[in-house]
């Protein structure tokens, strides 16, 4: 008899090295995790951290505007990868707020979706949110920017105009998709 080896859980513990356990605690609008968890990303050898510190990382959980809300909920299985993406993707002035590589705003992006679909996110909301970053990150680090503003905008309306009538569709009002 062949024993297959089972690849190990991309999410774990970062304490015990066992099945991950998120602990957050709300601090304002804000949360903070006590309990440090690591990701595994097949492209690195070393895993990512979360956070780096626990006593000072702040996350806001998945920053979807409430317009949205309806269609991307903020928790769900695809939390333990937002909190990931949160802890990678840092402001100019902050310090680095994770453990094991560096990567650019780009990379963390892909680290987000493919963290996602190692969780089992379903894809329609993987790419959705995959989308909503990867338009954020290109009206922060690419230029020229006026350049990606219709791009956005036009992403957004997309989705808005979609998302109401397959609520229409679905609620049996207006049978426009197919």
């Amino acid at each position: 008899m062949v024993s297959e080896a089972t690849e190990p859980a991309r999410f774990f513990d970062a304490e015990t090295g066992g099945e991950i356990l998120l602990q957050l605690q709300p601090d304002g609008a804000r949360f903070q995790i006590l309990r440090q968890f690591g990701y595994r990303d097949p492209r690195y050898a070393e895993p990512f951290i979360i956070p780096g510190d626990t006593r000072r990382f702040r996350t806001d959980l998945a920053s979807i505007p409430w317009f949205f809300a309806w269609l991307v909920p903020g928790l769900g299985t695809h939390l333990p990868a937002v909190l990931v993406h949160d802890a990678l993707v840092v402001g100019k002035e902050e310090g680095k707020t994770h453990g094991g590589p560096d990567v650019d705003r780009e990379e963390a992006d892909r680290i987000l979706r493919d963290a996602m679909a190692s969780l089992g996110t379903p894809v329609v909301r993987r790419w959705l949110m995959w989308t909503a970053v990867i338009l954020a990150t290109a009206m922060s680090t690419l230029t020229p920017r006026w350049r990606w503003a219709p791009v956005v905008v036009g992403t957004l309306a997309a989705v808005a105009v979609l998302g109401a009538l397959a609520t229409l569709d679905l609620l049996d009002i207006w049978d426009v998709l197919p």
